[in-house]
């Protein structure tokens, strides 16, 4: 895989076997594509006016999760692996200024992130099942902000970092 001086690429996820995803900046925006490991085969999967980044593989590699920006409005996203069936899983409130970190169940039911809201001040850790339901704060009575949630190899736990921002 090359770039040059205007083009820019992340690899971000293990793929399929034969594939990887990545988020690539063309022009003036980016978007997620995927790419074979011999560096044949670059086929885009997301298309739209927005900025695409932080792709996700689901466990069964059948679909994505990742992060739109509309403007500077982030959105948590989820679509088949190939781009198709896109939908919003997240969508910001009037005071979401960051969407991140997303991760996976192992099962492939849920998804984990971190949100920043200007209510709170805080950066928390958030699971919500895969229809959108069941959106749940794990941290959000900790004093400290959190964020990149993993999940345990079971699905029994989700690590987070934790980190104070008022410290002097």
């Amino acid at each position: 895989i090359s770039s040059s001086s205007s083009t820019k690429m992340w690899l971000v996820d293990p793929a399929p076997a034969d594939l990887i995803i990545y988020t690539f900046w063309e022009g003036d925006q980016y978007d997620i594509y995927t790419i074979r490991p011999d560096g044949t085969g670059k086929s885009p999967v997301t298309d739209s006016p927005g900025n695409e980044e932080f792709p996700r593989w689901s466990p069964d590699r059948r679909s994505i999760a990742f992060i739109r920006y509309e403007g500077q409005t982030p959105y948590l996203m989820v679509a088949n692996a190939d781009g198709s069936g896109e939908r919003v899983l997240v969508a910001p409130t009037d005071s979401t200024s960051h969407i991140g970190g997303a991760a996976w169940s192992p099962d492939g039911r849920q998804l984990a992130f971190h949100q920043y809201t200007n209510e709170s001040g805080r950066v928390n850790v958030f699971v919500i099942d895969l229809d959108g339901s069941d959106l749940v704060n794990l941290t959000g009575e900790l004093p400290y902000d959190a964020s990149g949630p993993a999940w345990s190899p079971d699905g029994a736990r989700i690590v987070f970092s934790a980190y104070d921002t008022d410290v002097d």
